[in-house]
């Protein structure tokens, strides 16, 4: 599917599990936007501000950040992968969803390799599972970051406790310092954005208000970002309420710290798995 002359937004494309577990992605970005698992309530955020734009991601559910991690690089802010249509693939079940992403012109244009980037999506009773696929079709090395941008909905942003990072190198760049992770949980009692570098356990957010643990769990991704703007700093963004920073954390599993390098028919593969 052709990336350019995009009139509209695409329709979102359904997942449905047995055990009343839903999701749904919109094949602009491909972007996750809502997962409800067969107990309790929503999990991802999304903005009652947000409008849909084709061709254009939002502050909220999952949008992937590739090639490029912010502004980490010539390319614009998350790359380009958030702001162009993937084509559904062909499925023959409803927990599952494939996008596929290729270059073209106006990929090339900003970022010259050949690639295609395939991202999967499984849903199960309790957990959501995204799967991102990057094969280098071209001839010569090429190297990126990336990202699983997920906006988890929380009670109280200053409630919420992250397990998991302790012993672990950071780089906070509301402080423009790097540190290591001493204390057994991080709590975010204002604006956080941090990268924690080689995470090797799975993150563990308990949210006390809700009254719910997610588990993030990675696989290729060896990073984690966690990122909230804080009330000042969400009034920068036309599509979050001005008190919507108390309702997300995001915690992304990520590749930032040292870029994917991929030769010629390379194939690089990172998985993230939401378990509530």
């Amino acid at each position: 599917m052709s990336p350019h002359s995009l009139e509209a937004p695409a329709p979102a494309v359904g997942l449905s599990h047995s055990s009343g577990a839903r999701a749904a992605v919109y094949p602009d970005g491909a972007q996750l936007f809502t997962w409800w698992p067969s107990q309790g309530s929503e999990v991802l955020f999304v903005s009652d501000r947000v409008e849909r734009r084709p061709g254009a991601s939002f502050h909220g559910g999952v949008p992937i950040v590739f090639p490029q991690f912010a502004s980490e690089g010539p390319l614009p802010q998350h790359g380009f992968a958030r702001a162009m249509r993937w084509e559904t693939l062909p499925r023959d079940t409803m927990t599952l969803v494939a996008l596929q992403l290729t270059d073209g012109p106006r990929t090339r244009a900003l970022w010259p390799h050949a690639f295609e980037a395939e991202y999967a999506v499984t849903l199960d009773d309790r957990a959501l599972a995204m799967q991102l696929t990057v094969t280098n079709r071209g001839a010569a090395r090429m190297s990126f970051t990336c990202a699983l941008h997920t906006y988890l909905r929380v009670g109280e942003v200053a409630q919420v406790e992250l397990s998991g990072f302790e012993g672990c190198r950071y780089r906070d760049k509301v402080l423009g310092a790097e540190a290591v992770q001493a204390e057994e949980t991080l709590t975010i009692p204002g604006p956080v954005d941090r990268v924690y570098l080689d995470v090797p356990a799975p993150v563990m957010m308990l949210d006390p208000v809700i009254g719910r643990t997610i588990g993030v769990l990675s696989d290729g991704f060896v990073d984690v970002v966690v990122w909230n703007p804080g009330e000042e700093g969400t009034l920068a963004f036309g599509d979050l309420a001005p008190d919507d920073w108390r309702h997300f954390l995001c915690v992304e599993s990520a590749c930032v710290g040292r870029p994917v390098e991929l030769e010629a028919g390379e194939v690089w593969l990172g998985r993230q798995v939401l378990r509530v």
